[in-house]
């Protein structure tokens, strides 16, 4: 249960980035998650057979109680009302693989508008007041304490609330 975990700005960034993780480690092949995870690639070429070939390394097959959780968190920014603040908050979710650092605000400027980009403080500002719309929904919820995401992942939000030094 996370009940002792406040819903704030920083829960909320801590979940869409783990949502973020959860969704790139699906698998990116097969008609479904559910049906590539229980068999093994194709070999197309005779040199792929021999291990001639580089070893692509991929995380783990997420859970279905991780998978669960990261379909309601990435709902979530539908409680933003404006769509190019929706979109900041999508962007800014997502982290770099190695190092776990979300989009810099300056990419972020270029994405939403490539011929003009927008400076790094507004969108900033703008991120902050989507985060702020996201925590206000929930918030307005009494009862609403993501009881049915699953300790997983709690665990998983608390650990990276704890690693980042905002």
């Amino acid at each position: 249960m996370m009940h002792d975990q406040p819903i704030d700005a920083r829960f909320v960034i801590a979940a869409l980035e783990d949502a973020s993780n959860t969704l790139r480690a699906l698998p990116h092949s097969g008609f479904s998650p559910r049906l590539s995870q229980g068999r093994n690639d194709v070999v197309q070429e005779q040199i792929e057979a021999y291990g001639w070939t580089e070893i692509q390394v991929r995380a783990p097959v997420p859970s279905a109680a991780k998978i669960t959780a990261m379909e309601e968190i990435l709902s979530w920014v539908a409680f933003i009302r404006q769509t190019p603040v929706r979109k900041i908050v999508n962007w800014r979710s997502v982290t770099y693989p190695v190092s776990g650092k979300p989009l810099a605000w300056t990419l972020i400027g270029k994405l939403l508008a490539p011929n003009d980009p927008i400076e790094r403080h507004s969108i900033k500002r703008w991120h902050e007041n989507g985060i702020d719309q996201i925590v206000a929904a929930l918030s307005a919820r009494p009862a609403y304490h993501l009881q049915h995401l699953g300790r997983e992942v709690e665990d998983d939000a608390s650990a990276m609330l704890g690693e980042r030094e905002d």
